[in-house]
């Protein structure tokens, strides 16, 4: 813990409102430049290009990005010539694909090697995230790759609200201290018109706080992690509480979000759930736009799907994406890890943008259960749907036959019916000879960040790059 996470955890709530607001002013500097109408504007009449002008685009980015790397990232220059691949040679996409992938460990591994030597090295903004994994990972950008991130994500993954609006946000920060045990469990940065509510101290008995206090500051929008949100709507409905105020939206993100997470929080709030996919690493954007289905956005950079399953007109792919806003850090052809389940047309009969069509973000690939055939199953959330007064659910995976099921009931739940019910949903959906057990917890662990994992999976010696294996 640093000095001054030290000062704030020991501060008073009206102090520490000043430090959250102070620190909302630097963001909004960051953020938001003179030009942020001017970008936003760009990314608004890219979002409809057809088909064939998005290509284009893109094809002369992946040039302009592929000489730019090799001319100033001294990692990319010996990747490169170790695959004996000139960025000349990218005349079409499937020239592309002669780029070696990068991953993770290759980004731990290669350090500030990764930063183009024709950007100043003062003028780096580093970021430092763990994610669900707990591991570190260091990013690096400028404010001017921030302002084009921010300007692109008010267009598209915002709809119907604006920046100025007030908001609420449903987070990981360990804003309001563990040691606090009475309210107020939220706090104010006024500089960016935002509340942000703690996700560590939602309960049946601060339920209601948290909702008394939303219908009186009434913010335009909610946004948060999937799970935080479904917990908070599901807690509501559970106390009989019916929030007075409706906002416009509710915005999720960072988690992969279940059926029962949006009809629940459309449900309680009474409004509609707009779903986005991103990543620190300013990589790849996908959006999910009015006519019911996610697209990715072709401005924010190009993404391959590396299919590891068909089913009919659907495909189950692992995300591969090239960022084209961050040229101080450039990432190409960079394996998330996560999986999309998507349809490859050009154009979407909905809506008319460019397609793909993307129906699910079905998350990492680390969140699949490894079956004793050496198969991954990572469709955790179609046997969940079958569960009845089940408020949480995570599987702990010790040995790849020995799966323990961890779950938080309602008080509706019954548990000898619930329990048998819950196990032959999992038999069912997998037929293979795993030993399922069930463990009744008063709550499901988080990771540091606050969010909720629905697989962890202790197996030793497992495979590294799961995208190989075969999907039942």
């Amino acid at each position: 813990m640093n000095i001054l996470q030290t000062v704030y955890n020991c501060s008073p709530v009206w102090w520490q409102n000043i430090m959250c607001t102070v620190a909302g002013r630097k963001r909004v500097k960051q953020r938001y430049d003179k030009d942020f109408n001017k970008r936003r504007a760009f990314f608004r009449d890219i979002g409809m290009w057809p088909y064939q002008k998005i290509r284009a685009y893109q094809l002369d980015k992946l040039k302009e990005m592929a000489k730019h790397a090799y001319e100033n990232v001294s990692y990319y220059k010996s990747s490169f010539d170790r695959a004996g691949f000139k960025p000349e040679e990218v005349n079409e996409f499937e020239d592309w694909k002669r780029i070696p992938i990068i991953t993770k460990d290759d980004i731990r591994a290669a350090g500030k090697s990764l930063i183009a030597s024709n950007y100043s090295r003062k003028k780096i903004i580093s970021t430092c995230t763990a994610g669900t994994s707990g591991i570190p990972l260091t990013s690096y950008h400028t404010h001017e790759s921030l302002a084009d991130v921010y300007a692109c994500f008010w267009e598209y993954h915002r709809p119907g609200v604006e920046p100025e609006d007030r908001y609420a946000t449903f987070h990981g920060l360990n804003l309001v201290p563990a040691r606090q045990k009475a309210g107020p469990y939220w706090r104010i940065n006024k500089a960016m018109n935002q509340r942000l509510y703690s996700i560590f101290h939602m309960s049946e008995k601060t339920i209601g706080d948290y909702i008394a206090d939303l219908d009186a500051y009434k913010p335009a929008y909610l946004a948060g992690y999937s799970f935080s949100l479904y917990l908070l709507a599901k807690l509501t409905e559970e106390s009989s509480i019916v929030p007075k105020w409706s906002p416009k939206a509710v915005f999720t993100t960072s988690e992969q979000l279940l059926d029962v997470y949006r009809d629940t929080i459309e449900r309680v709030f009474r409004t509609k759930v707009w779903d986005a996919y991103s990543q620190d690493e300013i990589c790849g954007s996908i959006s999910e736009y009015e006519c019911g289905y996610y697209h990715y956005d072709h401005a924010y950079g190009y993404m391959e799907f590396d299919d590891i399953e068909t089913r009919g007109d659907r495909r189950i792919g692992d995300i591969i994406c090239t960022g084209f806003l961050n040229k101080s850090w450039p990432l190409l052809r960079y394996k998330i890890g996560d999986l999309v389940e998507y349809e490859p047309v050009d154009t979407c009969p909905g809506c008319g943008r460019a397609g793909p069509i993307i129906h699910k973000i079905h998350g990492r690939l680390a969140d699949a259960l490894v079956l004793p055939s050496g198969k991954y199953y990572p469709y955790i959330c179609k046997i969940l749907r079958k569960m009845e007064n089940i408020r949480e659910v995570q599987l702990v995976q010790k040995q790849v036959d020995k799966v323990i099921i961890k779950y938080v009931p309602t008080e509706q739940f019954c548990t000898a019916k619930g329990e048998r019910t819950i196990l032959e949903a999992f038999e069912n959906a997998i037929d293979e000879p795993i030993d399922w057990s069930l463990e009744k917890v008063d709550e499901i662990q988080k990771s540091r960040s606050g969010k909720n994992k629905l697989v962890i999976n202790e197996i030793e010696n497992r495979p590294p790059d799961l995208s190989n294996q075969n999907h039942p």
